[in-house]
């Protein structure tokens, strides 16, 4: 069985060697835990050793890009004419790349000036949105409708 001091120095070996992001790290203590509460309820087990403890320091390291409204003009006079409209929205709406390319008509409340992110295009798939607030009506200008 392992240590819950062995688990810990394990995850923090693979951030600190640069193998993994510290959030990718947090989610990997977090998949451990589920198989252990699995094994515990399937009596496989009795002690779990991701539980009672916190990984410390395995936060996001990415920062916000600021795109200002002449950088926005510059990118959509050089898109190619399908993608200029969603320089527009992304700019306008600041919702993912991949959230734009993933909207539907039937996602525009045209009455309401909103619009609902349903779903998300990544890596060539139709998947849900990336996070569960993506999820919420969106206001949008009138000229943007």
């Amino acid at each position: 069985m392992i240590s819950k001091r062995d688990l810990r120095d394990w995850l923090y070996a693979l951030r600190d060697d640069g193998e993994l992001a510290g959030p990718t790290v947090s989610k990997i203590k977090t998949m451990i835990g589920t198989i252990y509460n699995w094994a515990q309820f399937e009596g496989l087990l009795t002690n779990n050793p991701a539980l009672g403890w916190r990984l410390e320091d395995v936060g996001s390291d990415y920062t916000p890009v600021i795109v200002k409204p002449e950088q926005v003009k510059n990118h959509h006079a050089a898109a190619e004419s399908r993608a200029q409209m969603l320089v527009l929205v992304c700019a306008s709406t600041a919702i993912r790349a991949s959230e734009a390319c993933g909207l539907k008509w039937r996602d525009i409340n045209w009455d309401e000036n909103q619009m609902m992110i349903e779903r998300r295009w990544t890596a060539a798939c139709i998947d849900k949105p990336k996070a569960k607030a993506s999820k919420a009506p969106l206001a949008t200008s009138p000229q943007l409708a």
